[in-house]
């Protein structure tokens, strides 16, 4: 690798920043018999070499404490918990490594390398700048490349172009970026946007999964996360996780935003509640009321809409549970359940192609489905008998819950 160039002139500033530490680690002491601290760094290597990263650190962590102003220890730990996957953590490393030896071009390139994969592409280039790449080497011309899809994706949010920021934030990641927090949530919220919040949960769960989220310091960009999550689980109908994750939101810092999350999960989780305990004892009107007050917090939110479409349909106001389905729909195009009350109430209006319509989606996502096949056949007859002369009533079947 191409070393700095004028590194005589760092040796000043060098010996400071050496000054400067040992001044600032009054425990750290530097053992004159480098051979000790050689032996454990090269044994710490070999572990490293074996994939064994937990145990290489072990070692360097040993070599540290005989000499904390060895700059290649510090910069080794770092590689090796990049290789468990704590970037936060082997930033510092590297930082620490750069403070003994502001001259040292390998704890720089890492340490560039490391930003990249965070999407901190400006102290990317600084730092590979420092180890010795200039604008037209190869290493720099990544981070231009991912520079510029970053970019791309923080114009198309902007402007809400959902399908262009999910283009873009996955090219940042291929580019790269692939522990950006700033991403990941880029690319959750065009998920959730694009009615695809099942992959978008997926994709939160396993970064919160992840040994980076265990080891890094809760911030602002978690704390995004956290109300992307919330927003996920009340579309979901799973209200109680959206409260937790609202509630450690707000934990991480008290802002308007996190607050203005954490009473909107209360209050759609507090109406369905209380709404379904009225369901249960038949007292619908009640129970339509209180879907309602819920979705004063929550306007677009499927899962109260639907209920109270059911509420609707029990005190026969089919026009309006369909509108109530249909709002539903517009939010989340794949819940099957308003389908099936869509369905039901057009039967009652003896809208037999309305029902027609979404039974036969409906056959089609859930093709085992006998009770969805015998009313998608009934349909089927009355519009033909709708159609011709003589049409003969037939039983309607109940709604299924």
């Amino acid at each position: 690798m191409k070393g700095v160039k004028n590194v005589e002139n760092l040796s000043n500033v060098c010996e400071v920043s050496r000054s400067k530490a040992l001044a600032e680690k009054p425990n750290c002491r530097v053992v004159p018999h480098f051979e000790s601290v050689e032996k454990l760094k090269n044994a710490g290597n070999q572990e490293y070499r074996r994939g064994r990263y937990m145990e290489a650190i072990s070692f360097y962590d040993k070599a540290i404490a005989l000499n904390c102003q060895n700059a290649a220890c510090h910069n080794n730990k770092a590689a090796a918990l990049a290789g468990l996957g704590k970037f936060t953590e082997a930033v510092g490393e590297c930082l620490q490594a750069i403070n003994c030896d502001p001259s040292y071009s390998r704890a720089h390139y890492r340490l560039g390398t490391l930003y990249t994969r965070l999407g901190r592409v400006n102290e990317a280039k600084w730092h590979v700048k420092l180890s010795g790449h200039d604008l037209g080497s190869e290493a720099m011309q990544r981070l231009l490349h991912l520079e510029v899809h970053l970019t791309n994706m923080q114009k198309a949010r902007k402007v809400q172009d959902w399908d262009h920021v999910l283009k873009e934030s996955t090219l940042s990641i291929e580019a790269g970026a692939d522990a950006s927090n700033q991403v990941l949530a880029a690319k959750a919220e065009a998920l959730l946007k694009l009615h695809r919040a099942k992959e978008a949960l997926e994709l939160l769960m396993d970064e919160k999964n992840s040994e980076e989220s265990k080891s890094r310091k809760a911030g602002e960009e978690a704390q995004c996360l956290l109300i992307i999550e919330t927003q996920i689980n009340l579309y979901l109908g799973r209200f109680e996780e959206g409260v937790l994750a609202a509630e450690q939101a707000v934990n991480l810092h008290s802002s308007s935003k996190s607050l203005m999350w954490l009473r909107k999960a209360r209050g759609v989780a507090d109406a369905r509640k209380a709404g379904n305990e009225f369901y249960k004892t038949g007292k619908y009107l009640e129970a339509c009321s209180v879907y309602g007050q819920g979705l004063q917090h929550d306007p677009t939110n499927c899962v109260l809409l639907c209920n109270r479409a059911a509420c609707r349909s029990k005190l026969g106001q089919w026009e309006t549970a369909i509108d109530d389905c249909n709002a539903a729909l517009r939010n989340r195009p794949d819940y099957s359940k308003a389908l099936l009350r869509r369905a039901y109430s057009n039967v009652r209006l003896e809208r037999w192609e309305e029902s027609l319509r979404d039974y036969s989606v409906l056959s089609k996502e859930m093709p085992g489905d006998h009770v969805i096949a015998d009313a998608l056949l009934q349909v089927q007859m009355e519009l033909k008998k709708a159609k011709g002369a003589g049409a003969y009533n037939i039983e309607l079947w109940p709604l299924r819950s």
